[in-house]
């Protein structure tokens, strides 16, 4: 087994520090606290979602998330169904696509089945986003939002 000496360690963690603050790109990554979760490897859950100036809120008792993997995967929950994709990301940038999931039909909590379907439209949809404090916004359409939320393990 081959040991890195120990500026050779340092040397890379610095490195990937880098290389991972890079990943939020543009004005993005200076919106970002030094406490606040990342794009990646972060679970998000939607908590509003429509146009910017009319955004709905989400039933208490429903749970729609994202999950961006360093790999340039997507995967979560929809509500009724999990889902998975691809993302990929240009400095504030943001294309979803890909996506495929589970065909469960789930009677509630009602209006589940318009709400997935909503959502997954929407990430498909997704054109920009923005991270800013513990709020991660995904611009899809000409004005909607989806508002999300770290969840905390």
């Amino acid at each position: 087994m081959f040991a890195f000496p120990h500026q050779a360690r340092a040397f890379l963690c610095g490195i990937a520090l880098l290389c991972l603050g890079g990943c939020a790109g543009g004005n993005a990554s200076k919106a970002v606290a030094a406490t606040s979760p990342g794009l990646l490897g972060t679970e998000w859950q939607l908590v509003s979602h429509g146009p910017k100036n009319a955004q709905e809120t989400l039933p208490d008792d429903a749970l729609l998330t994202v999950h961006f993997d360093a790999d340039q995967a997507i995967s979560g929950s929809s509500g009724c169904n999990n889902f998975r994709g691809q993302w990929q990301r240009d400095g504030e940038k943001l294309q979803i696509s890909a996506l495929s999931g589970t065909k469960k039909a789930c009677p509630s909590p009602p209006g589940v089945m318009k709400l997935e379907q909503q959502f997954l439209n929407a990430l498909t949809d997704c054109h920009d986003y923005r991270l800013q404090d513990d709020l991660l916004t995904l611009a899809y359409g000409s004005d909607g939002e989806l508002v999300l939320i770290p969840i905390k393990g």
